[in-house]
């Protein structure tokens, strides 16, 4: 079954929102994760990424916590000592990684486990009141926020829960207005939970004030994305992986609300981890298939600052007839110019053309980009 599905029936430029291909995002290759890992979860410390359980390519679930020093680009085992589990939670508050939901043996995960990152010793907390498997979780104000996952097969959670660790006290908020599995970042108190999955993918992005402890709206994204990964560099939330995209990747700007997918080069991966470190957007792991043996150890880091061209310094396309059965004619000769299907990938490329025959594509609607120098542009065109 597909689990993206790009609307493009939406205009290019919406009222409240931009949507745009942007300039490729390189990635550039890491040291790999020691072991591969898939429905892995993670945090950083600012200095070092903390890679916590999933599965492997021979283990249905593991115990290992991974350390990597960004700064030697090394890898080495902080402890092997946690329940061994897939699908987890965990955040960092302090000195210490906290770790809890997941499944394990076929049993939700139930047990909270704080975890010295300085020697890897375990400290066992009260028990979580709502565990659950693919949730999301973000830290505030020195509080964990756990939100959404599945509770059994075909049960998803409304619940949004904020977890002191210092006083070890759970306590229940205003439930999501979305069930399922998801994945969300915290910017400036306000919590956006970014799709998900419930039995059909998400489009939504939910957004929840902390101080207020009120939903605030609901955004419709341009696609539906599920086994996705987060994470945050600046205003900006990445969405990274997606169930049928595994190239996938994604910017939300929650300082204008805009949406921007992203060209890149990224390695396939679902159920990832990603990381936002000074800048740089990290891609951990992941798999590829419905099958353990397809996790991966890959390890990208793309320079953010670098990398990407803002959708403000985007120009638009002018194409004509648009619809069109045959022949698009464009405003300029375009030194390269690429077609990109209702899934987001890429499906022709064209050099130094002014014009091009899409008679061979089915009917429907899809992005033109194109580059002249270092300046892109875009369109949207519709094939009859």
């Amino acid at each position: 079954m597909t689990r993206l599905k790009m609307k493009f029936a939406i205009v290019l430029l919406l009222s409240n929102s931009i949507i745009a291909l942007s300039q490729d995002i390189q990635f550039a290759d890491m040291t790999n994760l020691p072991e591969a890992r898939s429905a892995l979860t993670s945090a950083n410390d600012g200095e070092n990424i903390y890679v916590v359980n999933g599965f492997g390519v021979d283990a249905q679930y593991t115990e290992e916590v991974y350390k990597y020093d960004i700064s030697q680009n090394s890898w080495s085992v902080l402890t092997s000592s946690t329940i061994p589990k897939r699908f987890a939670s965990a955040e960092i508050i302090g000195d210490y990684l906290y770790v809890f939901n997941g499944v394990s043996n076929g049993q939700i995960n139930s047990s909270v486990e704080k975890i010295d990152i300085n020697n890897g010793s375990i400290e066992f907390l009260s028990d979580n009141p709502q565990p659950c498997k693919a949730a999301g979780v973000s830290a505030w104000n020195n509080k964990i926020y756990s939100f959404g996952g599945t509770l059994h097969p075909t049960e998803y959670s409304n619940k949004l829960y904020e977890f002191d660790p210092q006083n070890d006290i759970w306590t229940e908020l205003t439930d999501i207005p979305f069930a399922g599995e998801t994945k969300g970042e915290i910017i400036d108190g306000k919590l956006y939970i970014i799709g998900g999955y419930n039995g059909a993918v998400s489009d939504r992005i939910d957004v929840y004030n902390l101080t207020t402890n009120t939903w605030e709206s609901n955004i419709t994204m341009p696609v539906s994305v599920s086994a996705h990964s987060t994470a945050i560099i600046g205003s900006k939330i990445y969405i990274v992986g997606d169930y049928s995209n595994l190239t996938f990747l994604a910017y939300f700007d929650t300082s204008d609300n805009s949406f921007q997918i992203l060209t890149n080069n990224l390695n396939e991966r679902r159920h990832c981890a990603a990381e936002g470190v000074d800048g740089h957007l990290f891609a951990i792991g992941g798999n590829t298939i419905s099958d353990v043996g397809s996790s991966i150890s890959s390890v990208q880091k793309s320079d953010i600052s670098l990398s990407i061209n803002e959708a403000s310094n985007i120009q638009i396309i002018k194409s004509y007839p648009n619809p069109t059965t045959n022949i698009l004619n464009l405003n300029n000769k375009y030194e390269e110019l690429c077609i990109y299907n209702n899934q987001g990938k890429k499906i022709r490329r064209f050099t130094n053309v002014s014009n091009i025959n899409v008679t061979d594509l089915n009917s429907g609607v899809y992005f033109i980009q194109g580059k002249i120098g270092l300046t892109l542009y875009q369109t949207k065109i519709i094939k009859e």
